[in-house]
């Protein structure tokens, strides 16, 4: 979990706080779990594909819908099983099928939600991820706190894809 440039002392206590919430019960007359993470006035949701999701994917084959920048013959040869893909282009598959998922929403949702003081002031960002697979009852993971929302796209620009 990432923790950037707010006090050390105040970071670990926003943490508790945000962790806190996923044991509260659904908000009285939603009846949605979790709402604080995603109905927080300024929470911006992200459609989200880390690169890991692909790490231990083989080649089966390209599509049109695969942003590629490989020849028409080379694909060819590729989809045809008369080469296989060297690392590089390995790589670079597996990257473009994770930027597909996170442009046609078959990823992670990833949620960045303002945190906010006694004020009313937002004091940080919390990082939440919902798994693509996870049950409606699987809690999202807290991936970080932040002092603003570019922090917090950094953050998943360094480990995948995502479309706002």
């Amino acid at each position: 979990m990432e923790i950037k440039d707010v006090e050390s002392s105040r970071r670990e206590e926003l943490v508790r706080i945000a962790l806190l919430g996923l044991r509260a019960p659904a908000e009285i007359g939603s009846g949605e779990r979790w709402c604080h993470v995603w109905g927080t006035e300024g929470a911006v949701s992200l459609s989200y594909c880390p690169l890991s999701k692909y790490d231990d994917e083989d080649f089966w084959g390209s599509s049109p819908g695969l942003d590629l920048e490989w020849t028409v013959e080379r694909t060819k040869q590729l989809d045809s099983g008369e080469a296989a893909p060297d690392e590089n282009e390995l790589r670079q598959w597996r990257q473009a099928l994770c930027r597909r998922d996170a442009e046609i929403g078959e990823a992670f949702v990833a949620w960045i939600t303002p945190m906010r003081d006694a004020s009313g002031n937002v004091e940080a960002y919390a990082l939440w991820l919902f798994s693509e697979t996870g049950a409606p009852d699987d809690p999202p993971t807290l991936e970080g706190i932040f002092d603003n929302v570019d922090d917090a796209k950094a953050q998943l620009r360094s480990e995948g894809y995502f479309k706002e």
